[in-house]
């Protein structure tokens, strides 16, 4: 489970680190009924928000989606079906306004997070790609209170150690394979420290800095083989999700961890801390400070999952509440959602999406529709034009080209081109190539929001 870094992706550019078609007809696509996602635990949610949410402005208007012909960025070789290679994509606008496409070509393991990217840059909002890396800069996202861009946490892989071995863990699972410490009570060392990076477009230069963390019960986790993970991988691996409001950036990360509502490490364990939780983080001062801000948990929930709640995605709706959709396990489990009035400090009822959905994704476009793109075993595309985002149409399931499940990772980005324009990019692990032989190979196609004749 290893989401790829569109930042990471920029700072091979920036001297961080080394390095940097045709096809089917578009299916036809129909206009479903509004529904709003079923909740599985009403009666069980976190605190409920205090501050009365914004007035929404209008009635939702009745739409439909036109999905575009596919165009091929990259393809593998024939044969090469590794679980990793030519997967997680992902999008980004640069400050000259080209698109950076980024994918994973190595293993999708935890020792193995550093150079695993290929990228291609499109000029002509996707149109065609290319390989000119002069042509990439750092995103045009997260520009800072100090005029320089927020470029991302310093990435790093788990790796074996023994250090840890003086401590003695809070929580251990799977016969001691994993270890959970109180990271308060471990030295600071390169593994209990976070790192961000700015970049300052006047000098083209990019700083390092050590970030303040502040986490009541923050984790340090020991995985098998005493692979220790990073607490600066925690963060760098969840720093797309970055969403910025009135110059406050909050950040969506998950992870195994305690209970950080708790005012005792007694009541910080529980059952459930061997399973993700999603944690939001806000900083108020360009990324130096990281203030732990809210926790979305399956603990005392009647939940399905079977990894917990993670890869969270925020997105900020028409109405100003911001909106998040979480997986709760790849192998077929619902993808959930739950909505804060209060910019991320608390959460109303966790609610059931859809019945599936790893690293689901969501934005919302100047029209006013939202989309929202996630799946496995199979593709799924969902949209609304509810300001609120609580009543969305049905989910619509997208065929890949052999029409097969599990032909994807399923791990998709969005990116709006204009007021009624997304791009959106897949893995889709059988396109022929131009040989007409099925090759893993990364997708994009252009979503159009289609408003319906009253």
């Amino acid at each position: 489970m290893k989401k790829i870094s569109i930042l990471f992706a920029m700072g091979l550019l920036l001297g961080l680190l080394p390095g940097c078609g045709a096809g089917t007809q578009p299916p036809a696509v129909t206009t479903p009924q509004n529904t709003t996602p079923e909740t599985t635990t009403p009666e069980q949610t976190t605190p409920e928000e205090t501050t009365p949410a914004p007035t929404v402005p209008e009635k939702p208007k009745s739409f439909h989606l036109e999905i575009g012909e596919p165009v091929v960025l990259e393809q593998g070789a024939v044969g090469d079906n590794a679980w990793g290679h030519y997967q997680f994509p992902g999008l980004a606008y640069t400050l000259d306004g080209n698109i950076v496409a980024t994918w994973n070509y190595t293993s999708d393991t935890i020792d193995d997070y550093v150079n695993t990217l290929r990228s291609k840059v499109s000029t002509d909002g996707g149109l065609t790609w290319s390989d000119d890396k002069s042509l990439c800069t750092t995103p045009a996202k997260f520009r800072m209170s100090n005029g320089k861009y927020f470029a991302g946490f310093k990435r790093a892989n788990a790796h074996a150690s023994t250090w840890q071995n003086e401590y003695t863990p809070a929580t251990t699972w799977d016969n001691n394979s994993y270890k959970m410490f109180f990271a308060e009570d471990l030295p600071k060392n390169e593994d209990t420290t976070v790192w961000g990076y700015e970049y300052d477009p006047q000098t083209d230069t990019t700083a390092e800095f050590e970030c303040t963390i502040n986490w009541p019960h923050a984790p340090l986790v020991e995985f098998p083989g005493g692979k220790v993970y990073p607490m600066t991988q925690m963060f760098s691996l969840s720093q797309d999700g970055i969403i910025t409001i009135d110059g406050v950036m909050y950040l969506p990360m998950d992870f195994y961890g305690f209970n950080s509502y708790s005012e005792t490490r007694e009541n910080a364990l529980n059952s459930h801390n061997r399973y993700y939780s999603c944690y939001i983080f806000s900083s108020k001062d360009n990324g130096r400070t990281w203030d732990f801000l809210s926790q979305l948990t399956t603990f005392g929930r009647s939940l399905v999952f079977s990894e917990g709640l993670c890869e969270p995605c925020l997105n900020i709706m028409p109405d100003g509440s911001v909106m998040i959709l979480m997986r709760s396990g790849g192998d077929g489990k619902p993808c959930y959602w739950a909505r804060s009035t209060n910019n991320c400090e608390s959460w109303g009822v966790i609610k059931k999406f859809d019945d599936v959905g790893v690293l689901p994704q969501m934005i919302t476009l100047g029209c006013g529709v939202s989309i929202a793109t996630y799946g496995r075993p199979y593709m799924r595309i969902r949209a609304t034009s509810d300001p609120s985002g609580k009543t969305w149409q049905s989910a619509q399931t997208f065929d890949t080209y052999s029409g097969k499940n599990n032909t994807s990772c399923y791990y998709t980005d969005l990116l709006a081109l204009d007021d009624t324009h997304a791009l959106w990019i897949y893995s889709d692990f059988e396109y022929p190539n131009a040989d007409g032989v099925p090759v893993k190979s990364i997708i994009t196609r252009v979503i159009t929001v289609v408003f319906d004749e009253e």
